[in-house]
């Protein structure tokens, strides 16, 4: 290895804690529909920042909101 490869990498930005928040959202929501009191339940995210962090995924076609508070993955 180069030391300029060690410097990119040093200089590489690390994930907002938005974007780790995301990925640990679309590890806990499969294909399989979960109510969103057991996603907040393994998150203990804010119920209203995890409405609007849902609200944006749906937005990018990550995860769908079914009827009675229920999202699941979109495979």
């Amino acid at each position: 290895f180069s030391s300029k490869w060690t410097e990119q990498q040093v200089k590489r930005p690390l994930p907002s804690e938005n974007a780790l928040t995301k990925y640990k959202l679309l590890d806990i929501i499969s294909d399989k529909p979960i109510h969103i009191d057991e996603i907040q339940k393994h998150t203990n995210i804010d119920i209203s920042s995890l409405y609007g962090i849902l609200f944006e995924m749906q937005m990018k076609n990550e995860i769908i909101s079914l009827r009675g508070n229920f999202y699941a993955k979109i495979i």
